[in-house]
């Protein structure tokens, strides 16, 4: 539910949900980068709602910040901020989440918690209830073997850089796309460590998800939010 996961957003564009988001402060939202498909105007924020089109509250965006580094190939630095027009109003339902510090790690099998309303992007769902899935945080060297795997490319970069990391359970099964592009995974007292980036298909065994990692980019969070 939204009490649950009151720093949980809706990304609308068009008034369609389209990605998840977080709440940063009052004025400033944190996403992907790769969720930013159009200009301002297209796109609003609705917070302190369990539905991504319906209840709480909608803000309009004034500006949006993707990262400098984002590489489009390679999904690296996959972090957008919005700001906003007029400022959210905090309740029970609606607050900002807390953020790591610099450089600060996550240590592997650590369990994490996603939430949104799922990856289907049908605007049959668009009203679904949000939901949470946890997922333990999975070793570099182990994401990164089956990404090369799966891109067919044993040899190549790593696909899995310093600003990513990797949760799901190896042996599948267990849904570890329920989180939409963009939304928040949280650590321990709901500390936001990632936000959902990329993976390969819902479930699949061996492909557990990828997320930007907000350690990594923590001095540009509070460069552009003050946050």
């Amino acid at each position: 539910t939204s009490k649950e996961s009151p720093y949980q957003v809706s990304v609308n564009y068009y008034g369609q949900h389209l990605c998840g988001g977080s709440i940063l402060s009052d004025k400033f939202i944190l996403s992907a980068a790769h969720c930013i498909i159009g200009g301002v105007e297209a796109f609003s924020i609705r917070s302190g709602s369990n539905y991504s089109t319906t209840e709480g509250q909608v803000h309009e965006v004034k500006q949006i910040y993707s990262h400098e580094l984002y590489d489009e190939e390679t999904t690296n630095y996959d972090f957008a901020i919005f700001e906003l027009e007029e400022p959210i109003t905090f309740s029970d339902t609606t607050r900002a989440v807390s953020l790591p510090e610099a450089g600060e790690d996550i240590e592997d099998s650590t369990l994490l918690k996603v939430s949104g309303w799922g990856a289907t992007h049908n605007h049959l769902e668009s009203n679904y209830h949000v939901r949470a899935v946890s997922a333990p945080k999975v070793s570099q060297t182990t994401c990164n073997a089956a990404y090369k795997n799966a891109f067919l490319n044993p040899n190549g970069a790593d696909p899995i850089t310093e600003q990513m990391f990797c949760a799901g359970y190896t042996e599948g099964g267990k849904d570890s796309c329920q989180g939409d592009s963009g939304g928040p995974v949280v650590g321990a007292d709901n500390v936001q460590v990632g936000v959902v980036s990329w993976g390969k298909g819902c479930a699949l065994p061996k492909f557990p998800g990828v997320y930007a990692k907000i350690s990594a980019v923590r001095d540009w969070i509070r460069e552009i939010s003050n946050v």
